[in-house]
């Protein structure tokens, strides 16, 4: 391989490394020369002037020695003899001679006094200024000497430096260019993937040194080489490999894609934040809820979409205290403003320090299931209202004969005058009863829903006890302990007399022959260790109800089935088997436990364990406390003779003033009749031809400000928007008692006067 510009790289100038190496040693010896050459003339020059200034004091002093004595006499004849004579030397260039006055006695002048360096001397004799001399040396000569050796100079370097381009050519030629021919060569073969050592050998040791590290090197860019081949032979197997794995990857995307889009259940992905929007959704979500697009849905948040928002904050709560939530009913709002029951299952995404990322989840929608499953409990409840029609009937039997029992006792009173405030509280109470009882089977058929308050029920178990001695026959011994009489439970009065009838009807069924039956109250804590017959209860502070007989008690192969629905061990006729499967059912909704410990023939133990509720008793207004007397002009309506009557005379007991009236349409007449000023109406809600509700909605355009009270037997239909359209300021779920009905006439008329 030649080393010539053949081998340069395309579209850049290069040159040889021996004609850069020549080029530079040119340059330099160039510049070396130059510098000295002109190193000297700067010197030489230099030193003329020295050495002219040192000869202009040497001719000054020996002028002014020859002068002073001719200056002194003025003779100018001798001056100007004296002053030719040193004029004829070729290095003055000027001379002049003034006397004291500074008149010119003499001057000769061979160059331009600006091309002069002049130098004067003040001639001084006895004091006295007798003339001045003034001389310049002339720099021709030595100009003259300094640019002949500048030519000098000028000729060798010229000559030098071709000897040295001349002389350089050929010895680098010789030792640089051919070595590095040699190198190009190794290297030219390398890059060809020629590996052999078929260099030969050379002189240089540097050369010999860089041709044995390039056969190494070649030796290992061939092992290099053959691995990377293998390599490459692997990678490209991998990638092969690889790009298959992807695209089984991404069909299997595509199919899962296809999968989610095509399920018939939505899938989500949502903010963790409380007020956060949905991040991802499927078309079964965005169809589900009635949206046009998912562009449309993802705008959303999360809580916009439940039907009560407020829950967002408890799914939350729940989520991140669990990780997770499986089946669990939630009510969305749809786009078109009408509701959907999900069933949700999700669970919380979250980064490597715990933190929440994201929730991801699906919804099913089971509102067509729920429908039929609520359509299905309707028709077992009230399939199961009927089979109860016998229990029914003994607890009204129960009731009724209280009543019929405390009625005679009061008429045996009233003939002896006696007081008769005893028996007559006995019949409110029992009729209290009556009503809880038929509350209870509304709720049953869900006509009514329970609400549950913080009561104390020590009260309640007294005066069922006391119903019970009237009821149950002599031979059955009531024995009462009740240790606990202030602790607070959240529940309902009515349910908790339901579930000690229950409870001690059956005990006396079970003592058939006469025995004890023993009602305790008590507080208990559970703790951590739970004791064997406790298990699944959660630790905390409970008031424990325990109704324990001495009767024929139950056989062991019934124990897991006694609070099945419907199951009974009694003759057809005699039992519903719902009594112990409702008492379980009030229990359990109360957060509550129930435990059975029952032996052949030695008795029956039910103990039931309810959590302590942490607050203040709600106040329940009692019938013996004496109602405040009130004034105002009532309508009062309803289709029932009978409570228009008891209602009519108890309100004018209380001062208030009564217009009657049997229907709807009466009243409507009246009130607008009237020439008294109508303060308040009272209405029954179900009348024949005009209905509470549309009654008060006529009372309203007429008089918008009139409160309206509501008498209803249930208040299932009506609800919160139809009662504020109608005006209706309370709603008092009949039978009635006076104090309830006087409590709703008090606050309606208080906020109107307010």
């Amino acid at each position: 391989m030649n080393f010539s510009k053949d081998n340069a790289i395309p579209g850049k100038k290069r040159i040889t490394l021996s004609n850069a190496l020549r080029n530079r040693l040119i340059l330099t010896v160039s510049a070396i020369f130059i510098v000295t050459t002109l190193s000297n003339y700067w010197v030489s020059s230099h030193r003329a002037k020295v050495r002219n200034s040192n000869k202009t004091l040497e001719y000054l002093s020996y002028l002014s020695d020859n002068l002073e004595v001719p200056l002194w006499n003025m003779d100018e004849d001798w001056i100007e003899s004296i002053c030719k004579s040193f004029t004829n030397n070729d290095m003055i260039g000027l001379l002049k001679v003034y006397d004291g006055d500074a008149a010119v006695l003499f001057q000769a002048i061979k160059e331009k006094e600006s091309d002069l360096a002049t130098q004067k001397k003040e001639l001084y004799l006895k004091g006295y200024h007798i003339g001045t001399i003034e001389l310049g040396i002339s720099d021709a000569i030595t100009n003259q000497q300094n640019y002949r050796m500048l030519s000098i100079n000028i000729l060798t370097m010229t000559l030098v430096i071709l000897g040295i381009a001349f002389s350089t050519k050929l010895i680098l030629n010789k030792i640089l260019e051919q070595p590095l021919n040699q190198l190009l060569t190794k290297i030219d073969d390398i890059s060809k993937g020629e590996y052999d050592d078929t260099s030969k050998d050379s002189k240089h040791f540097e050369i010999f040194t860089i041709l044995g590290k390039f056969n190494h090197m070649s030796q290992r860019v061939r092992k290099r080489e053959t691995s990377l081949k293998e390599a490459n032979k692997r990678l490209e197997s991998e990638i092969t490999d690889r790009k298959q794995v992807e695209k089984a990857h991404q069909e299997s995307e595509e199919r899962y894609q296809q999968l989610v889009e095509n399920l018939s259940v939505g899938l989500f992905r949502s903010s963790p934040k409380p007020d956060g929007p949905f991040l991802m959704v499927n078309n079964a979500l965005v169809n589900m809820l009635g949206y046009d697009s998912k562009q449309d849905f993802l705008k959303k948040k999360v809580a916009s979409t439940y039907a009560n928002p407020d829950m967002r904050s408890q799914v939350l709560e729940l989520l991140f205290s669990q990780g997770e939530i499986q089946g669990f009913e939630l009510e969305f709002v749809k786009n078109d403003g009408t509701t959907m029951v999900g069933l949700t299952t999700s669970r919380v995404i979250c980064d490597e320090k715990d933190n929440p990322l994201y929730i991801d989840g699906i919804i099913e929608d089971i509102t067509h299931r729920k429908n039929l499953e609520n359509q299905i409990k309707q028709t077992q409840r009230m399939e199961a209202l009927g089979t109860l029609a016998g229990g029914i009937a003994h607890d009204f039997n129960n009731i009724l004969s209280s009543i019929f029992g405390f009625a005679e006792v009061a008429k045996l009173r009233y003939a002896s005058g006696k007081n008769l405030t005893d028996p007559l509280d006995e019949i409110l109470s029992a009729g209290i009863r009556a009503r809880g009882l038929i509350k209870q089977i509304m709720t049953f058929s869900r006509q009514s829903e329970v609400k549950r308050n913080a009561i104390t029920i020590s009260p309640i178990v007294k005066e069922t006890v006391k119903f019970l001695r009237a009821s149950l026959p002599a031979m059955i011994e009531i024995r009462l302990d009740l240790k606990s009489t202030q602790s607070i439970i959240l529940g309902e009065p009515t349910q908790i007399h339901q579930i000690l009838m229950n409870l001690c009807t059956n005990s006396a069924h079970a003592m058939e022959h006469g025995g004890t039956l023993e009602i305790m109250l008590d507080d208990v804590e559970i703790d951590d260790d739970i004791q064997p017959e406790y298990q699944g209860m959660k630790p905390g502070e409970y008031l424990c109800l325990i109704i324990k007989d001495t009767g024929h008690g139950i056989k062991q192969e019934y124990m897991e089935r006694i609070f099945e629905p419907f199951f009974t061990t009694k003759p057809r006729g005699e039992g519903t088997g719902m009594g112990l499967a409702m008492v379980h059912g009030i229990v359990t909704e109360m957060g509550g436990y129930i435990f059975v410990d029952s032996r052949t023939g030695k008795g029956s133990a039910f103990t039931i364990h309810i959590p302590v509720y942490e607050g203040e008793p709600m106040a329940f207004p009692a019938s013996k406390v004496p109602l405040k007397t009130g004034k105002g002009n009532i309508l009062f309506v309803d289709d029932e003779n009978g409570f228009l009557e008891s209602g009519t005379e108890i309100l004018q007991g209380h001062g208030y003033k009564v217009i009657a009236a049997l229907s709807g349409e009466e009243a409507l007449s009246q009130f607008e009749s009237s020439s008294v000023n109508i303060d308040l109406v009272v209405t029954d809600m179900v009348m024949p031809k005009m209905t509470g509700l549309e009654l008060a909605l006529q009372v309203k355009e007429l008089k918008p400000d009139m409160p309206v009270i509501l008498c209803t037997g249930f208040s299932s239909g009506i609800g919160f928007k139809a009662k504020e359209d109608a005006g209706i300021s309370e709603m008092v779920m009949k039978p009635i008692l006076a104090h309830e009905l006087i409590g709703a006439i008090e606050r309606s008329l208080k906020i109107k006067g307010a």
